[in-house]
C-alpha cells in the first residue's frame, strides 16, 4: 500500500482446515501511516491486557446471557520485531454444562504494519483447555505470525 494509505486485510481459515479440528485461525494485517502509529497500536494492546485482563460480555447462547473472558500476556514470541503474545480464554455454561474456548493471539509491529495472528479452539463440556492443547495453539499462532513476518520482510 502507498505510505499514506490505511487499510486492513483479514484472512480467516475455516475450522475444518486446521488441526486440531475445530480450531479457527485469523490473520489481520493493518497498514498505518507510519511506524510510530503502528508502535502505538502495539503499546495500546499491551496496556489493554494489563489494565483489563478479565471481563464479561453478552452471549446469546450462554446461560444467563453472559460469557466471561480472561486474557494474560505470556512471554513474547521469538520474532525479529516487537510483539505481544496473549492467551485468551472464554468460558460460559450452556444448558448447565461448561464450555470453553481458548486460544492465542500474537500481535507484531513490522514497520508501519501491524499483524495479528489469532487461533481459537472451542471445547464443550470442559471448563479449561488441557496444557498440551494450549501449547499447540501457542505454537500455531507463532508459526502463522512468523510466516507472515517473513513474507513482509521479503
Amino acid at each position: 500500500r502507498p505510505a499514506s494509505a490505511e487499510g486492513t486485510v483479514v484472512l480467516a481459515v475455516p475450522a475444518t482446515t486446521l488441526p486440531p479440528l475445530g480450531a479457527t485461525f485469523q490473520l489481520r494485517l493493518t497498514s498505518y501511516p507510519s511506524a510510530d502509529a503502528a508502535a502505538r497500536v502495539l503499546a495500546a494492546a499491551r496496556d489493554a491486557v494489563a489494565a483489563c485482563p478479565r471481563w464479561s460480555y453478552p452471549s446469546a447462547l450462554a446461560d444467563g446471557g453472559v460469557a466471561h473472558r480472561w486474557t494474560v500476556a505470556v512471554p513474547r514470541a521469538d520474532l525479529p520485531y516487537d510483539s505481544l503474545r496473549v492467551r485468551i480464554t472464554d468460558s460460559s455454561t450452556l444448558g448447565g454444562l461448561p464450555a470453553v474456548a481458548g486460544g492465542t493471539r500474537v500481535v507484531v509491529a513490522v514497520g508501519r504494519t501491524v499483524l495479528s495472528a489469532e487461533i481459537a479452539l472451542g471445547i464443550p463440556f470442559r471448563d479449561q483447555l488441557e496444557p498440551k492443547e494450549q501449547l499447540l495453539l501457542d505454537d500455531l499462532a507463532v508459526v502463522g505470525a512468523r510466516l507472515v513476518v517473513h513474507a513482509l520482510d521479503s
